[in-house]
Parts: C-alpha cells; sequence; structure tokens
C-alpha cells in the first residue's frame, strides 16, 4: 500500500509601509528640545504660560546600516539641525547626561524615526519637578501683628489664574482687587508667624516654618517649629488642621535662639528687635524627589535636611562662611536666609549685613550652590551689590539700602523706614536666577507700637526683585547688577526708570510716579512655565491704583519685566495692622505630580536581528494592553506603531513604582505571519528608559514585565518587533509496505512505514496518521512511544532535507 503526501507550507513577506513618503528634494533634519512643564507634548509660548528650549542635548542619526551619519547638540533655544546629504530612512536618537532630566510626556520620544528630509523633529523633555496643572493653587503666609491668638488666616492658598489689572468698583475698596476669596490651611493661634513654606506634592503635605517676626510671636511650637497641613490640592481644601511635625530645637536638638513666648503684645526691646534675621528659621525647600526637607537654621548658619518620610535628620550643611565674601573681611556679617532646589542641587543666599562696619558699602548678596553633598563642597554662582540698581523708596527717598542696625534709633511718626536687606527667595527661570530681597525693618516693626516712649503710626519698608542670567561655560550667574541687559533688554527699549539704572523686572512698583518704586516683600514664586509671583505692599500701584496700606500678590512678566496683575490679601485695619511693612510670608505653588508614562513602539523587525533599524516600519493597529496589579487599559497603536499609556489619561490606575507588564495578543490581524524577534539583543535586560532604545523587549509570547517610574519618570523604550515567519517549502512522502502479501489467521504481520523529505527545507512538526485496518491486534512498534495504536499517530517530528525515518508496526491476524 502506498500513501503519498507532499505537504507544503508558506507564508508572505513583509507588510506596512515605509513612515513618510520621499519627496522630489531633501533637506537637513531639524528640529526643537524643549522643556515640557505641562506635560501636553507642546511646546508652549502662551502670554501666562511659557515653555523654553533645553540646551545641550545631543542628537545623533543613524542609518539602515546602524552606522552613525550626523550628530549635533541643541543650542540655548532648543534647536538643532542634523546635517543629512540624502531623503533616505534614519533612527534619529536623544540622549543627555543630567539624571534629572527625564523623557517627557505625550512629546516626540528619544527614538524617532523619520526621513533626511524632516523638520519639526521635536522631543519634549522635562524635570518631574517643574510640572505643574494648569492653573494649580498658590500659598502663601500673611502676619497678624499685635493680635497673636486669634483665629485670623495666616497659611492660605488663592488660584494661580486669580487677580485683576484694574478694580471692579472703588479704588480703595479691598474687594475690587480681590476676585476670589482666599482659602485658609491655618490660623494665627495654629501657627504665629509663619515665612517659608514647602509643598510636597507626592503626599500632599505643605509645610510651614517658624519666623522671627517682631510683635506676630511665634505659633504654640515656638521658634525652631516645622509645621505642616495636609491639603487636597484638587480644589484647595485642608484635609487636615496644621500640626507640629518637627521641632528642630527639641526634636533633633539643635540651637535655635530666640525668645519661646515671644507675645505680640511685648514691649519692644533691642535683644528682640535685633534677632530678625538672625535667630529662628529662615527660607526652607523641598528636594525634587520630595523625600527631603532643607530648613535654613539662621542661628547656626545652617542648613538642615530633613526626612519627609519620619521627621529624621538626614544631614547638616554649614553655609559658607568665607571672609572674602564680604568688604570687611567680616564672616560674622554674613546672614544666610533664602533657599532653592533646581534640577538636583540645592542653592543657599546670604548677605554681608555690614552690622559690623556699620557701612552700607560694604553690603553685598551672594548665592553658593552645594555640588557635592556627600563632601559638603560649595561653590560661589553669583555675588553683587544688591544696591545698584536700587530705585527710589516711598516716603523716605533713598535709592540705596543700609547697613543691618541692632536697635531702633528713629523718631516716631507715620511711614517709617530703614532699608537693610535680607536675601530671603532664590528662584529659578529656566536658567536665569531669580533673586527676593526683603527689608528686614519690617519683620522688626509694626504700625501702632511704642518704641522707647514714641508710637510708630506707619511703616515704610521696601524689597527688591533683582535677576542673574546664567552663564553656562562657568556655571554660574551674572547679576543685573554687573550688567543691566543679564536678564532682558527693556532698558535698550527705553524702560530705564528712578535713578536712572532701571532693573529688569520694573513692574515691581509704581510705573508712572518716582516714588513707591520698590514696594515687593522679598518672596516669590515661579512653577514651570509661569510668571513671577512676588508679595508686594499696596499691590495696584503699577497699574496707577491704591488701597492704602494693604498687600497682595503681584504677577510679573518673565519676558520683559512689566507687572500684568494683581491681587489684595489684605487692606489696613485695626487687626492687621501691617501698614506698608512685611505683612507677607514666601508664595508657593501647590503642584501635582508629574504624570508617568509609558510606551513606544511595535515594529516589522524585517531582518529580524531584534535591533530597530531606520528604515523598519512600525505596525499600527496592534491592541496593546497594560496590567497593573488587577487592573488594565487597551489602546491600539498608530503613527508608526507606537503606543503610549499615562496615569493621566488613558490608565489612571497606573502608579509610581508598582510592577506592571505590557502584552500584545498574537492572535491579531496586523500580525498576521509575523512572530516575536529575538528579545534583548543589544545585552540590555533592564528595560531602562534612557540606555535601553533600540531592541526587543518582548518575550516570545508578547510580554513585557518592567517597574514604573516615579512621578514624571517616562519609559519610553518598551519596544516589541516581530519577524516574518519564513516560507517553508517541503516534500514530504509517507510509504508503507507489510512483510507478507497473504496471511491466515494467528499469523504475524510486519508493517513498515517510511517518512521521507525530498526537501528543498527542513520539515518541522510532521505527523502521520494511520490507523491499523479491522482484522488484526497490535502487537508491538519500535517507535520509543512514538506511534499511538489507539489513535493511529505516528509523531514523526523534523525531518531534513533528503531525510527519512521508519517505524515497524508488528500485527496478528485475527
Amino acid at each position: 500500500m502506498w500513501n503519498k503526501t507532499i505537504l507544503k507550507h508558506w507564508q508572505p513577506l513583509g507588510l506596512g509601509a515605509l513612515l513618510l513618503s520621499s519627496p522630489s528634494v531633501y533637506a537637513d533634519i531639524s528640529g526643537k528640545v524643549f522643556r515640557d512643564f505641562n506635560a501636553n507634548g507642546v511646546f508652549d509660548t502662551g502670554a501666562s504660560f511659557k515653555e523654553m528650549g533645553m540646551v545641550g542635548v545631543t542628537i545623533k542619526a543613524f542609518d539602515a546600516t546602524g552606522a552613525e551619519k550626523a550628530s549635533a547638540t541643541s543650542g540655548v533655544d532648543g534647536t538643532y539641525t542634523l546635517n543629512i546629504a540624502d531623503s533616505a530612512d534614519y533612527r534619529v536618537e536623544f540622549s543627555w547626561a543630567q539624571s534629572w532630566l527625564k523623557n517627557g510626556s505625550a512629546g516626540g520620544t528619544s527614538v524617532q524615526f523619520v526621513k533626511g528630509d524632516a523638520s519639526n523633529v521635536n522631543a519634549a523633555v522635562s524635570n518631574p519637578a517643574d510640572y505643574c496643572q494648569a492653573d494649580p493653587i498658590v500659598s502663601t503666609t500673611y502676619f497678624w501683628p499685635l493680635v497673636q491668638d486669634t483665629t485670623n488666616p495666616t497659611l492660605v492658598g488663592v488660584p494661580y489664574s486669580a487677580g485683576v489689572t484694574a478694580p471692579s468698583a472703588e479704588a480703595y475698596k479691598l474687594s475690587s482687587w480681590q476676585d476670589v476669596a482666599p482659602v485658609t490651611f491655618g490660623e494665627s493661634k495654629q501657627l504665629g508667624a509663619i515665612f517659608g513654606i514647602a509643598w510636597n506634592r507626592k503626599d500632599n503635605y505643605l509645610y510651614a516654618a517658624a519666623m522671627k517676626e517682631q510683635y506676630v510671636g511665634f505659633g504654640p511650637g515656638g521658634r525652631g517649629q516645622v509645621y505642616r497641613v495636609k491639603i487636597n490640592p484638587a480644589d484647595g481644601s485642608a484635609v487636615s488642621a496644621p500640626e507640629a511635625w518637627v521641632n528642630l530645637e527639641t526634636d533633633l536638638g539643635l540651637s535655635v535662639c530666640g525668645s519661646h513666648g515671644d507675645l505680640a503684645n511685648a514691649g519692644y526691646s533691642d535683644a528682640e528687635f535685633d534677632q530678625v534675621g538672625k535667630c529662628s528659621l529662615g527660607d526652607i525647600e523641598i528636594s525634587d524627589d520630595n523625600k527631603s526637607l532643607f530648613v535654613s537654621n539662621l542661628t547656626t548658619k545652617q542648613i538642615i535636611e530633613i526626612s519627609t518620610a519620619d521627621g529624621s535628620k538626614l544631614n547638616t550643611f554649614d553655609f559658607p562662611l568665607n571672609a572674602v565674601d564680604c568688604p570687611n573681611n567680616s564672616t560674622t556679617s554674613i546672614r544666610p536666609f533664602g533657599l532653592s532646589y533646581k534640577d538636583g542641587k540645592l542653592f543657599a543666599g546670604a548677605v554681608c549685613s555690614a552690622e559690623e562696619s556699620k557701612d552700607a558699602n560694604d553690603l553685598r548678596a551672594f548665592v553658593y550652590r552645594l555640588d557635592n553633598p556627600a563632601s559638603k563642597t560649595w561653590t560661589r554662582v553669583t555675588h553683587f551689590d544688591p544696591g545698584v540698581v536700587r530705585e527710589n523708596q516711598y516716603e523716605t527717598g533713598k535709592t540705596s539700602w543700609e547697613a543691618w542696625r541692632s536697635a531702633w534709633t528713629d523718631a516716631g511718626g507715620y511711614y517709617q523706614g530703614y532699608e537693610s536687606p535680607m536675601l530671603s527667595d532664590i528662584e529659578f527661570y529656566g536658567d536665569d536666577m531669580i533673586l527676593g530681597l526683603r527689608d528686614r525693618t519690617g519683620d522688626q516693626i509694626a504700625s501702632g507700637i511704642i518704641i522707647k516712649g514714641t508710637t510708630i503710626n506707619g511703616v515704610a519698608t521696601r524689597g527688591d526683585v533683582l535677576c542673574a542670567s546664567y552663564d553656562a561655560t562657568n556655571e554660574t550667574y551674572t547679576p543685573e547688577t554687573d550688567n543691566p541687559n543679564a536678564c532682558g533688554s527693556h532698558l535698550a527699549s527705553g524702560v530705564g526708570r528712578g535713578d536712572g539704572n532701571g532693573e529688569f523686572f520694573w513692574g515691581d512698583g509704581n510705573t508712572s510716579a518716582s516714588s513707591h518704586e520698590e514696594i515687593t516683600m522679598g518672596n516669590l514664586a515661579v512653577f514651570g512655565g509661569s510668571q513671577l509671583m512676588v508679595g508686594g505692599v499696596n499691590p495696584a500701584y503699577p497699574f496707577g491704583a491704591e488701597t492704602a496700606n494693604s498687600g497682595g500678590i503681584l504677577w510679573l512678566n518673565n519676558e520683559n519685566g512689566a507687572p500684568l496683575k494683581t491681587y489684595y490679601l489684605y487692606e489696613n485695619s485695626a487687626v492687621s495692622n501691617n501698614s506698608k511693612g512685611n505683612g507677607m510670608g514666601d508664595l508657593e505653588a501647590l503642584c501635582d505630580p508629574a504624570p508617568i508614562e509609558v510606551g513606544n513602539r511595535i515594529w516589522q523587525d524585517t531582518d529580524g536581528d531584534g535591533i530597530q533599524d531606520a528604515d523598519e516600519a512600525g505596525i499600527d493597529n496592534v491592541d496593546v494592553t497594560l496590567t497593573c496589579g488587577t487592573e488594565t487599559a487597551t489602546m491600539k497603536t498608530a503613527n508608526g506603531g507606537q503606543f503610549l499609556f499615562s496615569n493621566k489619561t488613558n490608565a489612571t490606575f497606573m502608579e509610581a513604582d508598582e510592577s506592571c507588564k505590557i502584552t500584545v495578543a498574537a492572535a491579531q490581524a496586523p500580525l498576521d505571519g509575523l512572530s516575536i524577534t529575538t528579545q534583548n539583543a543589544d545585552g540590555i535586560l533592564d528595560n531602562n528608559p534612557v540606555t535601553d532604545l533600540r531592541d526587543s523587549d518582548a518575550t516570545s509570547t508578547g510580554e513585557i514585565t518592567f517597574t514604573a517610574g516615579s512621578a514624571g519618570e517616562n519609559n519610553h523604550t518598551l519596544d516589541i518587533g516581530y519577524k516574518s515567519i519564513p516560507v517553508v517549502t517541503t516534500d514530504v512522502s509517507l510509504v508503507k509496505v507489510a512483510d507478507k502479501s497473504e496471511a491466515k489467521r494467528g499469523d504475524t504481520v510486519v508493517y513498515t512505514l517510511t517518512a521521507a523529505n525530498a526537501g528543498p527545507d527542513t520539515a518541522t512538526g510532521v505527523a502521520v496518521t494511520d490507523q491499523l485496518p479491522a482484522g488484526v491486534t497490535w502487537v508491538s512498534d519500535d517507535s520509543s512511544g512514538a506511534y499511538d495504536k489507539t489513535t493511529g499517530v505516528w509523531t514523526v517530528g523534523e525531518l531534513l532535507k533528503e531525510d527519512s525515518k521508519v517505524l515497524h508496526i508488528t500485527v496478528t491476524v485475527n
């Protein structure tokens, strides 16, 4: 009996089209790398919100063979050009050295596939600490002199979108400048005097630090207390009352001088007067990862690093006391206060107070950067005379700062002022630095107090806002006191004011008269892309209006220094008594955690090497599933095989540091004729979002396991390659013969089955079905178990070209 079967198997090669059609002419590959502060993937340049280019990013183009063909570095505006000589296919890779810089959300990813004539090949990058939603709550503090133990609001919040440019009713009415009521987070009796505040966006805690503010007094925790309150940033409501979180003095055992009682109605003393700016706490700042809170201890001139997890002391950094910073070579006169944290680095500011020499010419301001926390190495990054661009002071007529003094010596009366600087706050707009200088006298006296028998009926204090431009060559900052055009060119367009020197942020005072030209309180806030927010005295002055003896927030344009809008927090009354003094503390935007996004591409690996080559197309319309725990989300690939899951949009369940997986089911039409390509062909196994860029990461079953990053740590390197199942041609035959042509009952018969493959390819998975005929009984076979006598299936397995296998089956005739 002959039984010949010829089996042939084939699959189509290739699918999809090239990503971009070829034009008749070519141009270089070009685009922009930008800092995407709001994580929308778009380079925003609006009036109230503006993003900027990212300098120093390396961009490389690789051809279809994997050879590097061009390289460039993004310029100061983020633009770049790759010099390409043809319009062929290229893989473009973006890379950077800064560990704090992450792939942006929604924008072009760090690996893109384009033609050699492509433009607008953009890439979004971000520091997660810069992210903020469109309209966050902005928190601040304000003081209630002489009325300490009250329910008056002390820690409050208002929307960033609040504020007006003109009064809606009478110019002198508070309601004319307050378009929405502030939300109270903490009261005077719960907190006392507060300056420094910091926001933990990971745990939704707002921290607030005690301050020595004469005639206001400390809160229940005293001079070394850091408070915290939990807030719902969605609606700006306080989840809990303020709690005494960590006390530097009683919990950490640190020296914090000052009078613990310091009641608001205490009488004047030289000792209390002189403690301002020297005792208790100054500015506070939180690290980019929200794990550390840095507190400026004015007493010991140290910055204390505290764990936000348990309140323990992690480190102590001595502020650099370098005599060369002060003209009189006095380290005693160095008075630190302001802090900032930018791109993984801590910045701390101070002034030379000239309190020993009593010579205003000895005043200086400077900022240090902590470059190595382990060795506690600091680098001075800017140093300047704060009085060079000082404007006219209302009532006093002064255009300079005064040396710090230890006692009040002036006569009483209205609008008393003696301007002496504290470098109270540091912020950044892009790479440029913004400095807040606070008038110390505004924290030493208050309206209505009696000093040495004389009543102070009004206070006139003036802070300042200065800027310093970044010098990338030296990694330092050039202050506008040294270069009037350091942070802008408004002087060139004729907007100089006051003493003729002018300032970049010229909108921090009256724009139509030679008075009230310095109205700020040294408290600043900038979140990614936003305009500068400062606290100001009578903050409607820049708009030609006034609510007498009031205070609030003033918005200034980071592009030209102009005033944008104002919001009034308070006006003079029997309970505030702030007059035109320092009535407010720090400002802080309550930003959400940055989104977490994962993706990126499913592609056809034409050459089957497991690496994404420039000419290998993506596969669209493939269903991709993200699973974290028991929750899942599914989306289809598009735009060249791309897929992206974000916990802000289509995968809200994905949490930071959570174990997740990406899966792709095999039975999908776009994947017909394809199978998973080689996994981890480049030898990188960890799915690292920075280094694991080009290979396929999936197992043979289409699964990638990974751990989601921290907030804003996006992973755009989860790629899956598919190769074509090759065409297989075989010629498999089966021959069956018996050793007897005739047999009677009881005879033994041996069947011989021969399976052969004439090629040209190897046959795999060969199986033969051969049921025994009726009238015989199986006795044995030599298949070693490969033959099933019940089903009659002989599992042959693999047959090489020109190879054969033989099976003998012994039966008896019934």
